[in-house]
């Protein structure tokens, strides 16, 4: 059986004291989220539970510097089968979510040559 995981991985290139999702402020300290583990000059924190986190979420993985704070999260929230239409579901659950708190969305379609 062939499976795929959900990553939802949001990213921002510069460092403000903006709302992030999950309840997080782009730019704060990693500290009180869990062990933070250094990889290199990165900060890496693994956790389970955030301020605003998603019921589907298995865990998330915060990732920053000591200097510039959060700078980017990852939200795993599960294995999935193939064409699962709940791996749609969780999509569209995500992208609601992150919508209501003002991001926006791009998307991309492809077309045969």
């Amino acid at each position: 059986m062939i499976r795929k995981i959900a990553l939802l991985i949001l990213a921002i290139p510069f460092t403000v004291n903006a709302s992030a999702p999950f309840g997080l402020t782009w730019g704060t300290p990693l500290q009180g989220y869990g062990e933070i583990v250094e990889n290199a000059s990165e900060q890496v924190v693994t956790t389970r539970t955030l301020p605003k986190g998603l019921s589907i979420a298995r865990y998330y993985e915060l990732y920053g510097t000591q200097a510039a704070g959060l700078l980017r999260v990852m939200m795993q929230s599960g294995h999935y089968a193939l064409h699962s239409s709940q791996f749609d579901d969780d999509f569209n659950f995500i992208k609601a979510s992150l919508i209501n708190i003002g991001y926006q969305t791009t998307s991309i379609l492809s077309k045969p040559l």
